[in-house]
């Protein structure tokens, strides 16, 4: 009865205290709570009164003299050191922006001065202070650096600003404008001094300086209309060419300067206007030759594409064919360097090129469709880029990548299909070609010399046939001024004349059907330029004088590729799937249709030239009734390669077939009940 009535009691109780104890907790998490925010607040005023005491103990010790708006009175360096310590330990980009323009105007005048009590780099020399000053010029210098990121050059007011970060840049980076040491007893701390700024340039270009030039450049330079002035480029091109000579020209940072600095767009062509004395520096440094030497190793290469992608990859192509132009002598020296070059970039780029629109593409002014989305500053910009790539088929740089070529001198009179012949020899195709194709007229060249003649001519022609197919939207501007180039083209045929047999290429071609091979670039690039040119070509230019092709290479080129395209599709030498699609077939194929053309309209090439007599039109025509694939593309391609008589037979035969197919038979046509077509009048 008494432990029913106690239940009740227990349970109040044990409530009670359940509810004591938790208010017992939350009032400690509130003293806990107030505290902290006390805390906050209190940590919070003071330093708000710390940032406000500090920002008028240095307006107050910078404060301009009477009368003048920017001069300071010289104060003492370990003055300035201390209030700079305390403004970078607080400094806030939206509120000190202004102070820290004032402080780096202040430094700047401070090093026009004689005294060592007023030039702050004097505090570097003191062993007290030495590594904290050290530090300090680093980090100051470093804040300079990222306010080049944020300002905008189109702006006057920032333009400014860059160009006094800038100052203070170049003249802590240099002895070379410091008063102190004209001074004769500072002298020999000259070297110390040196290595104090290589010191500096190391830890900012560690930190991103190159890429803060980059930025820079690029909002000035990636226009239609650029908008840094002289004096802004020359110290951005100083800045990011002195840790380079102070490191006697890195691997690391040449690398760091390829994909920062000439990756810029059209950097080259505005220093070239507005600061040629910056190209005079890269010449006599000869850094054209030595970026050459860091892109010739293919994992450099793919290092830097990746870096940049094909965008800003074509810009640094640009950069890299301009300085070419400009450093004719080095790029003598270095042409199968740049070529090789040159050539990957293209290559690189042009895994990016697609054929069509499609929802993963992006349309591109010279590229085309590509799959990489196209950064909106490089559209402006792109005008100058063209005209940077389009040195490439200049007449310069061909005069000097095909300078052997064009050395060789082509004779007047060689073995040719078009002498005199008898009756017997017209039928003698097989000893034409022997003639015409395997002699060689280099015969006062050694095997070394023809060897290195081979192969820089490959290595050109390979690298213009890679510009025409990705490049896509110059390729009309390519095939110009490759075309246009007196005698290039004759000299290229002599080159195939002398150099290609065309037993070799078949054995070639059935083992490696792959366009790529040397020989096969030579003759697409050689299809592609005849092509263009001929189609050009009038009456009088090509049967009167004769130009840029004597009648008798045109007949003889006409053979040549005669045979090549009979036998690449008789003989099996490329799959008969996919020879329709080769570049070499499609190349040799257009040529040969566009002389063969010509020579319809007005006769060049003797007699029966263009039958091919080795396969008799009677076992032509019977493997067409088997319904051979090869005779089939062949009667497609090129149907003159059988005489005249036969074609007409056998378009009697096709007609015949059809009719009968049809219904269409002469005792159909007989029957008066039937009537196919009726015509009202």
């Amino acid at each position: 009865m008494f432990a029913v009535k106690a239940e009740p009691k227990k349970t109040e109780f044990l409530e009670q205290a359940k509810s004591a104890r938790l208010e017992r907790a939350n009032e400690k998490k509130r003293e806990e709570a107030c505290i902290e925010i006390q805390a906050y607040v209190r940590s919070f005023i003071v330093r708000r009164r710390l940032q406000k005491q500090v920002r008028e103990e240095f307006d107050l010790f910078f404060q301009p003299c009477n009368g003048s708006e920017t001069i300071v009175p010289p104060k003492p360096a370990i003055d300035v050191y201390k209030l700079v310590r305390k403004l970078l330990f607080l400094y806030s980009d939206r509120s000190d922006r202004e102070r820290l323009e004032v402080l780096c105007r202040y430094l700047v005048a401070s090093m026009d001065t004689d005294s060592t009590r007023d030039c702050y780099i004097s505090l570097a020399l003191n062993k007290d202070l030495m590594l904290d000053c050290i530090q300090q010029i680093k980090d100051l210098l470093w804040l300079c650096c990222l306010q080049l990121k944020t300002l905008k050059p189109d702006n006057p007011n920032d333009a400014k600003s860059i160009n006094l970060h800038l100052h203070i840049l170049v003249t802590f980076t240099s002895t070379s404008t410091w008063k102190m040491l004209k001074n004769k007893s500072m002298e020999p701390l000259r070297a110390s001094l040196n290595q104090l700024c290589n010191n500096i340039m190391g830890h900012l270009h560690q930190s991103g300086m190159y890429s803060a030039l980059q930025e820079l450049l690029s909002k000035g330079l990636a226009r239609a209309k650029p908008c840094l002035k002289h004096a802004t480029l020359s110290a951005v091109i100083t800045l990011a060419l002195r840790p380079l000579v102070a490191a006697n020209f890195s691997e690391n940072l040449i690398n760091l300067f390829v994909l920062h600095i000439l990756s810029v767009p059209a950097v080259v062509q505005h220093l070239s206007v507005m600061a040629p004395e910056c190209l005079a520096v890269f010449m006599s440094n000869g850094l054209f030759k030595k970026c050459l030497e860091m892109l010739i190793s293919e994992q450099s290469t793919r290092i830097v594409f990746y870096s940049l992608e094909g965008n800003y990859a074509l810009c640094l192509l640009g950069n890299i064919i301009q300085l070419a132009d400009i450093e004719k002598e080095q790029l003598s020296t270095g042409l199968v360097e740049f070529t090789v070059v040159v050539s990957r970039l293209l290559e690189r780029c042009q895994k990016y090129v697609v054929n069509k629109k499609s929802n993963l593409t992006h349309w591109h002014p010279v590229l085309g469709w590509f799959s990489q989305k196209t950064d909106v500053r490089l559209h402006d910009a792109m005008t100058h880029v063209v005209e940077q790539l389009s040195l490439l088929w200049s007449n310069n740089i061909i005069k000097i990548l095909f300078a052997e070529l064009l050395a060789v001198e082509t004779p007047h009179e060689y073995p040719t299909l078009l002498g005199a012949q008898t009756p017997q020899q017209a039928n003698r195709p097989k000893d034409l070609l022997k003639k015409a194709f395997s002699s060689r007229q280099n015969a006062h060249k050694s095997n070394k010399q023809e060897q290195n003649e081979s192969v820089i001519v490959t290595l050109v022609c390979a690298l213009y046939q890679t510009a025409l197919s990705t490049l896509t939207q110059l390729r009309m501007n390519i095939l110009t001024g490759i075309s246009q180039h007196e005698a290039l083209l004759s000299k290229l045929w002599h080159y195939i004349h002398t150099h290609v047999r065309l037993k070799s290429l078949l054995e070639q071609l059935s083992n490696n059907s792959s366009s790529s091979l040397p020989d096969c670039q030579v003759l697409i690039l050689f299809c592609d330029c005849a092509s263009y040119l001929i189609t050009i070509l009038d009456d009088i230019e090509m049967y009167e004088q004769q130009l840029p092709f004597r009648l008798q290479q045109v007949a003889d080129m006409g053979l040549f590729f005669n045979q090549l395209v009979f036998r690449v599709v008789w003989n099996n030498v490329i799959d008969i799937r996919v020879v329709a699609n080769h570049s070499l077939f499609v190349g040799a194929h257009g040529l040969l249709t566009l002389l063969h053309e010509r020579d319809c309209r007005r006769q060049y090439a003797p007699k029966n030239h263009w039958l091919i007599k080795d396969v008799k039109a009677s076992a032509f025509l019977g493997e067409l009734e088997h319904g051979k694939k090869a005779a089939s593309l062949l009667l497609q391609k090129v149907a003159f390669i059988i005489p005249h008589k036969e074609r007409v037979l056998l378009f009697r035969k096709f007609v015949n077939g059809e009719k009968a197919a049809m219904g269409l038979t002469e005792s159909v046509f007989a029957s008066p009940q039937s009537t196919l077509i009726t015509i009202h009048r």
